[in-house]
This record gives structure tokens, sequence and C-alpha cells, in this order.
């Protein structure tokens, strides 16, 4: 049987796995942003200038099989990955859907349990597209020999 929707992050090392499938799955496809360049006398250009980053909203409800059980763990989890420096892995069932940054969720507490803890929570979250980009950082390694004065000679 495939598992529910999970969150996973490695550092810290911390899997959030909801209860329930969400409710709500809204995704923004990336695509082009266009740029218009006027032209005198002709009509305007039109040329791609940026993209806009993939995008998922997850609506959905926290709660227990039995609804009065707390869900103040799976909260503290979900404050966590907030939190983290790292990107969260999101993940439907064996479908892994990418690396994404969670902007700050969004809480209603909707019930209260016995104990005065949370035990039914409504939550959005959006998730945007982790960049990729690695910046190598280090020291300028010295030019020796023939090479060094290549930039001299133009």
């Amino acid at each position: 049987m495939a598992e529910k929707t999970r969150l996973r992050c490695t550092d810290p090392s911390i899997t959030l796995k909801l209860p329930w499938w969400p409710t709500e799955v809204s995704r923004t496809l990336p695509a082009w942003n266009v740029t218009e360049l006027e032209r005198p006398g002709r009509r305007s250009l039109q040329v791609p200038s940026t993209r806009t980053n993939d995008e998922y909203s997850l609506g959905f409800t926290l709660r227990n099989v039995d609804y009065r059980e707390s869900v103040a763990d799976l909260l503290n989890d979900l404050e966590t990955l907030a939190a983290a420096k790292n990107p969260v892995q999101l993940l439907f069932g064996d479908q892994v859907a990418g690396l994404y940054r969670l902007d700050p969720p969004q809480v209603v507490i909707i019930e209260w349990s016995t104990e005065s803890q949370p035990s039914v929570a409504d939550v959005s979250l959006t998730l945007k597209r982790a960049s990729d980009a690695q910046i190598n950082v280090g020291l300028v390694k010295r030019i020796k020999g023939r090479a060094r004065n290549m930039a001299r000679t133009a």
C-alpha cells in the first residue's frame, strides 16, 4: 500500500507524514515571463525574459482517527520544517514531486483536546521550487607558467 503525502527534510532529519491526503492541491507550472521591446515604426517585439517558479499550494486538515487526540507533535514538526534552511522534499505516495522551500504556513486551530492541546487544525502551505544552483566558493588558484600573461595580450 502506498504511503500518504509526506514532507521530508534532511537537516534537521525530520519527516512530516500527513495522516490524510490533502483536500486541496493546486500547482502553478513554470512558464516564461514576456517583456515587450518597443520598436519605432514596427510592432513591439515580445521577448521571453525570466522563468516563473514551479509552486504547490496544499490545503489539509491535521487530525487523527480519533479527532480528540492531540496533533501538537505534527504542528511542532511542521514548525521545524518551516524553520529549516535546507529545502523540503515533497512526496505524494511513492511519487517524488521535488525539492521545495516552504513559505510561512498558515494554521487555524479548529478543535481542542481535553488536555488543552490542538486536536484538529486547518493548514495551508505554499511550497516554491528550490533552486538547484550551486555556487563554488573557495580560494582563487594562482596561474603559473605561460598562461598567466594571456589576459594581458589583447
